[in-house]
């Protein structure tokens, strides 16, 4: 999401926060008596009933179902929408999984995938949007799936609508999106409106206007591991909860994941949301925003935060419009942030500084403890005189100390081309 604060200053007197046939062989010379053939057709006949009654009548159907079997053309240029959204139907009709082959398949418009399987051969596999208003292969209902193939995203205008985004995961329930290659896109990239129980897993995705993935409108119980997000055009990996969301964004973990070179906004963010936990991640934000952003939000009508966890990550270069991990409250009242620990995290040349309380609402229950700061300045400083902290066992060492990143940088999917 857009940093709140483009505008204007934080406070006057601290820098500006901008912020996946068998037969008989020729030695057979006897011939078969009637009866015994007889007979052995017969049992034939029953072995193959016994197999259909046992393993049912998938014996009978493909186990994939092919969207050129429906009319696509992998060209690059050939609008397929209707075809692939009719394979998908039949597939969610026939229980069969829906094969993305190898071409460019383009499309004009957004797609719906309800509850079942789509999946590529892995590069060569590739999903073309040509609408930059409909770019969305849309992932619906319960046990659905996006793996192992490609999508390139169109547009050079942000948009800010779920139809806009590349995979728009709209409200599913036990879902996975894996192994997914996504190039641009005019708003997000992986777009969790209100899923439940997902996987969102080696992932690459790369380039888009908007944030890389996010979760909001509710997502709960999601677990966001190894991706790859690189020149994310806002936030890299983000949870977003709006005082108009009946239910806050809650149960998140974003782990192993690598963000680089953003254009613009933070590397990890939570802006209104609880039970949130950022692990093992490496993030190096060359923009001059936050590596870790952690706020409720007057100016976007954030909810609460409450119980985030940023635990052994590695974060580099963050700054120097904000501290490397900044918490941010700037709504006063009834809205506040609590619960945050930062522990055991590696803080690599931040440029301001490593830890920083911003804003003037109540931020309680803060632990900040045994991180390592790798700078020629102070650990962290406050700036909200409504925000207390508990700090222990944090160290500053010379920069030049610092030798290796404590998470290496990695992820992303898997096949040729990531």
């Amino acid at each position: 999401m857009k940093s709140p604060l483009e505008r204007r200053r934080l406070f006057s007197a601290s820098p500006e926060i901008n912020f996946p046939l068998s037969g008989q062989s020729q030695s057979d010379t006897c011939v078969p008596h009637h009866h015994f053939t007889t007979h052995r057709q017969l049992a034939s006949h029953v072995f193959i009933a016994a197999l259909l009654f046992l393993f049912g009548s998938s014996i009978a159907k493909a186990t994939n179902c092919s969207i050129t079997s429906f009319g696509a053309v992998g060209d690059g240029v050939t609008n397929n929408a209707g075809a692939i959204q009719n394979a998908f139907n039949y597939a969610a009709a026939n229980k069969c999984t829906a094969l993305i082959p190898a071409g460019a398949f383009a499309y004009r418009g957004t797609l719906t995938a309800r509850g079942i399987a789509v999946t590529g051969t892995g590069a060569a596999s590739i999903l073309k949007a040509q609408d930059t208003n409909n770019e969305a292969l849309t992932l619906t209902g319960n046990g659905g799936s996006i793996s192992n193939l490609v999508m390139i995203g169109t547009g050079n205008k942000r948009n800010v609508t779920y139809q806009s985004a590349m995979i728009w995961v709209n409200h599913a329930t036990n879902f996975t999106v894996q192994n997914v290659l996504i190039n641009g896109g005019s708003c997000v990239g992986i777009f969790d409106a209100g899923g439940q129980a997902g996987l969102i897993q080696n992932n690459t995705v790369e380039n888009t206007l908007a944030d890389s993935i996010t979760n909001t409108n509710g997502a709960s119980n999601i677990l966001i591991k190894g991706n790859h997000v690189i020149h994310s055009g806002d936030d890299g990996i983000s949870n977003n909860s709006y005082l108009s969301d009946p239910v806050t964004v809650h149960g998140i973990t974003i782990q192993g994941n690598t963000i680089v070179n953003n254009a613009w906004g933070r590397g990890l963010e939570v802006s209104g949301g609880t039970n949130i936990t950022f692990q093992g991640n490496y993030v190096d934000n060359l923009d001059g925003y936050a590596d870790m952003y952690i706020a409720s939000e007057a100016e976007w009508h954030t909810q609460n935060v409450a119980t985030i966890n940023v635990k052994g990550n590695t974060f580099m270069d963050g700054g120097p419009n904000q501290g490397s991990a900044i918490i941010y409250n700037s709504e006063p009242g009834s809205t506040t942030v609590s619960g945050v620990t930062i522990s055991g995290n590696q803080f690599v040349k931040p440029r301001l500084t490593a830890v920083q309380l911003a804003g003037k609402g109540s931020e309680t229950g803060i632990v900040v403890q045994n991180n390592m700061d790798y700078s020629s300045s102070g650990f962290g400083f406050s700036s909200n005189s409504n925000a207390s902290a508990i700090e222990s066992g944090n160290q500053v060492v010379a920069p030049s100390a610092y030798t290796a990143p404590m998470v290496a940088p990695g992820g992303g999917c898997l096949f040729s081309g990531c």
